[in-house]
């Protein structure tokens, strides 16, 4: 099953579910989302919150749920340098530098503003 499908189960597939994208808008998005990783786990509120705007933007993604992975919360906090979910670990892929966003309303914010540019395009 696809990332974005566990996110679709969870959260039903109302008719804004996902914006449909041209095939280049596609592309351009997978990329950004290539090195992205979010911990989480299902019960949290704020997760669920990320969970409905990743879905509302039509984003998939690697999702790393740290009360199912143990090793997770373990690499949230040694990477991150909190236990605090949501998460989103961002590698860039030309040099390998990690950045750890917490807060949800950071995160949807990142995302909001990254498609925007992506999409405007």
């Amino acid at each position: 099953m696809s990332l974005f499908g566990r996110i679709s189960d969870m959260f039903g597939d109302g008719a804004d579910a996902a914006i449909e994208d041209g095939p280049n808008t596609r592309e351009a998005i997978e990329k950004l989302t290539a090195g992205l990783s979010l911990y989480h786990f299902y019960s949290c509120p704020f997760c669920a919150r990320v969970h409905r705007a990743l879905k509302k933007l039509g984003v998939a993604m690697e999702l790393r749920d740290v009360s199912q992975e143990p090793g997770r919360r373990a690499e949230l906090i040694s990477g991150g340098g909190r236990a605090t979910v949501p998460c989103l670990r961002m590698e860039d892929p030309d040099n390998g530098a990690v950045t750890w966003i917490y807060e949800s309303r950071d995160i949807i914010a990142w995302f909001e503003r990254e498609l925007g540019q992506i999409r405007a395009r």
